[in-house]
């Protein structure tokens, strides 16, 4: 074994970086088994003797050697189960704190925190090193927020079990009867959804349930189907900015806000169809990316089962279409005539599979109950969130001091949240929360969060003005990353105009803006002709100071967030 452990580690558990999606989905079925958030007590006993054995497999994983001596590796062995001893009585530990899960979070962000120490301290810190580690930490952060948020916590039109409508209702109804609804989806609410989502969590319910798993326990394992979806949404937002060609400080920049940007952990606790949707979203945009670098069959195919699976879980996935189409019109304009013939087999084969795949569910519903296409149930006027009777102008270009004071999404008390871009900011980091500021552990983070936000949001458009008029990227890219986000503004608002409620302008109808406003910010360090000049160092100094905060006060924050009742 190497003298250096962090070489060793690295080098045993390689296997597991290579395949990071199955090692997020075993890691997720794993703690189905080892949690039952029904119970008073979070970590059940065959989970506590199960995060020993896994304790004791990791360590000898770590230190196994066949060319050692049979009393050094019977020592190693005898350490290993010391640890998993210990671990097993600090969870047992825990497991009686009504804080449990906060401090299970801790726990594991003080070992991440303690390694990423040791790397800097022995200059060992490398940009990758540094990814994984935030991943890990984003990851930390994401589970313990699941673990303190139940079945009806903050989240958002799922129902009551045992009840008919609402997403809860949607899963036992598939679960129930095993084939999809028969009567008009729109006299049942949120059964007009695309059924994809609802049909998993149907899948996995129905599995968990068969190894006796009872009602309340099962939908609460559902959170860890929302957990791998919001780790994959970490992987796939790494992959991207990749091929995007960010590394070094722009890449562990660009992660820090792509990771820890707030709507992303809420997706890890929410039961409701949007993460897997823009997990889909993100992957056709990365299909896409990769079939403009090189058009193969294998990529343009992924880009339309991508968009067509994720439309069959939300049609609003759709919205990725236009800046995949400018891809494709930029290679096609791009390529001889000869490249252009073959280019046209496979449109016409993404429109094979896209189209059916994204459309049938609209389109079975017009044809037999004339639901329009793109229907959405509207609310009405008399719902206690009506802001349709405020002039337009406000809600664009009102940014009164009143409404940024109070640093939640504001129902009503003292007035009623209108503006779309303050919406937008507000729920990206909040939701729904209510941020009390008679609670300084609280409020402190949150208000901090807010005005570091606003700083994030104002060097992400200066960079991304300074990206796009470089020559970084040819013009197909450079389109690309103005379509993209264009299109999802451009949705955003004409949402919140059309069904103009406070709800209607939450930041998870536009989530992947996160990930533009993370490309630009990391672009920043890849500009070396920025950095060379006084004024670009200042830039990237005070983006950084900006971005840092914005990230230990989210930590804060959703850690805080668990011990309130």
């Amino acid at each position: 074994m190497s003298r250096d452990p962090i070489c060793a580690l690295e080098k045993r558990f390689r296997p597991l970086w290579r395949h990071p999606v199955l090692t997020l989905a075993a890691v997720c079925v794993a703690l189905m088994a080892m949690t039952d958030q029904s119970s008073k007590w979070i970590f059940s006993t065959e989970g506590i003797l199960v995060a020993g054995v896994l304790c004791l497999i990791a360590w000898l994983m770590l230190t196994w050697e066949e060319k050692r001596k049979p009393a050094k590796r019977a020592w190693s062995a005898a350490l290993g189960v010391v640890m998993a001893v210990a671990v097993m009585a600090g969870l047992y530990g825990l497991r009686i704190s009504q804080y449990a899960a906060v401090y299970f979070g801790v726990a594991l962000l003080g070992v991440l925190g303690g390694v990423a120490l040791y790397l800097t301290l022995t200059k060992q810190m490398t940009w990758r090193r540094a990814v994984i580690l935030l991943v890990l930490a984003g990851f930390a952060v994401r589970l313990s927020y699941v673990l303190y948020t139940n079945l009806y916590t903050r989240q958002h039109d799922i129902g009551i079990m045992g009840e008919d409508p609402g997403h809860i209702g949607y899963v036992e109804y598939l679960l129930e009867n095993r084939h999809l609804l028969t009567d008009n989806p729109m006299y049942r609410w949120q059964f007009y959804h695309p059924p994809l989502h609802h049909t998993i969590l149907a899948i996995v319910m129905g599995a968990v349930r068969k190894l006796g798993m009872g009602e309340w326990r099962s939908w609460e394992c559902m959170q860890f189907v929302t957990l791998f979806y919001s780790g994959c949404i970490m992987l796939t937002s790494y992959r991207i900015l990749r091929e995007m060609r960010l590394e070094g400080k722009g890449m562990v920049a660009a992660m820090s806000l792509a990771i820890f940007c707030p709507v992303f952990i809420q997706f890890s606790g929410a039961l409701n169809n949007d993460q897997l949707s823009v997990l889909f979203m993100l992957c056709a945009l990365l299909q896409a990316i990769r079939w403009y670098k090189d058009p193969k069959w294998k990529h343009i195919l992924l880009t339309a089962l991508c968009i067509g699976l994720g439309m069959m879980t939300k049609l609003s996935a759709g919205m990725v279409a236009p800046a995949v189409a400018w891809l494709f019109i930029a290679r096609f304009i791009r390529s001889t005539p000869q490249q252009r013939k073959r280019l046209l087999g496979q449109f016409g084969a993404f429109a094979v599979v896209c189209v059916p795949l994204g459309l049938w569910w609209a389109v079975r519903n017009n044809l037999l109950y004339q639901m329009p296409l793109t229907y959405v149930p509207d609310i009405g006027k008399d719902s206690g969130q009506y802001v349709g009777n405020i002039p337009a102008w406000r809600r664009l270009f009102d940014f009164s001091f009143y409404q940024i004071k109070r640093v939640s999404v504001a129902w009503g008390q003292p007035y009623q949240e209108f503006n779309v871009w303050l919406m937008l900011l507000k729920s990206s980091l909040f939701d729904e929360i209510h941020v009390p500021v008679e609670n300084p552990f609280l409020y402190i983070p949150g208000i901090t969060m807010l005005f570091t936000s606003m700083g994030v949001v104002f060097a992400g458009i200066a960079a991304a003005v300074r990206r796009l008029c470089t020559k970084a990227d040819d013009w197909g890219m450079k389109g690309f990353w103005i379509v993209l986000p264009v299109t999802l503004l451009g949705s955003y608002v004409q949402f919140c105009f059309k069904y103009p409620q406070t709800c209607s302008g939450n930041m998870r109808y536009a989530a992947p803006l996160a990930l533009c406003g993370a490309f630009f910010l990391g672009a920043l360090w890849q500009d070396e002709k920025l950095r060379a000049t006084r004024a670009g160092k200042i830039l990237c100094w005070v983006a950084a100071a900006l971005l840092t905060v914005y990230v230990l006060c989210t930590v804060v924050f959703y850690l805080v967030v668990g011990t309130l009742a």
